[in-house]
């Protein structure tokens, strides 16, 4: 059955998908971390506030509606406390949010989606959006 909303997916299917689900569902989770150039590479537009999209569980049934409140793009020497706190994954400070999305932007699926060549530093853009479940 095809969605109404575009579907939204959090990570690759597996573990972290299904934990990143269930903080979006608990509302733990209210905000979540890209990079400009994975957009770019995947030819999407940026998240804007009023973007809408369904999230799915394992078996693509919907679950909820989320919808973008803000988005602000920063280097990733400038991600605030608040935003990793806010995406609800358990960080309890910038160095751990950090150390987890260097460990899934290096890992072999974003590899495969981003290029062998591409290099993270502290001046790469970083895409923060928060987000609220519509319904």
């Amino acid at each position: 059955m095809p969605h109404a909303l575009p579907v939204v997916e959090f990570a690759f299917p597996g573990p972290l998908r299904d934990q990143i689900v269930e903080a979006i569902q608990s509302g733990m989770k209210t905000a979540t971390s890209s990079l400009v150039y994975e957009c770019e590479v995947c030819d999407e537009a940026l998240p804007a506030v009023g973007d809408r999209g369904t999230v799915i569980d394992p078996s693509d049934a919907p679950l909820s509606e989320i919808e973008t409140v803000g988005v602000q793009i920063v280097p990733l020497r400038d991600v605030p406390l608040t935003h990793a706190i806010a995406e609800g994954e358990g960080y309890d400070s910038v160095v751990e949010w950090r150390a987890g999305h260097l460990r899934f932007w290096g890992s072999p699926e974003m590899r495969a989606e981003l290029g062998e060549n591409f290099v993270i530093d502290d001046t790469t853009l970083i895409v923060l959006e928060s987000f609220k479940v519509a319904r």
